[in-house]
């Protein structure tokens, strides 16, 4: 993803909690299905897609840096160490 190129995963992965189907990538429902496998293979064959998703990718993969990692916990820490605010729940998707 932090390449530009857009992923190939399945439902099965942890990837697939990040990947928007036809967007930074494709979700593939049944690890085994290889001709699913082969027709998304077979889109990404065309450059103007492939550059598109690319670059959705590559913006998603953004939020993943090291830095912005390191930013949002020391944040979380501070809000509980100050007494400020109690951590907010996991609601299954990353905020940046």
């Amino acid at each position: 993803m932090a390449s530009g190129l857009p992923v190939i995963t399945t439902k099965y992965s942890g990837a697939a909690e990040i990947i928007k189907d036809n967007v930074n990538g494709f979700v593939i429902q049944e690890p085994g299905d290889l001709m699913e496998i082969a027709e998304r293979i077979k889109v990404l064959l065309n450059r103007d897609k492939l550059e598109s998703m690319g670059e959705n990718a590559r913006r998603l993969a953004e939020n993943f840096t090291f830095d912005k990692h390191i930013g949002r916990m020391m944040a979380l820490y501070e809000r509980v160490m100050s007494g400020r605010a109690t951590p907010p729940l996991y609601k299954g998707r990353l905020e940046g």
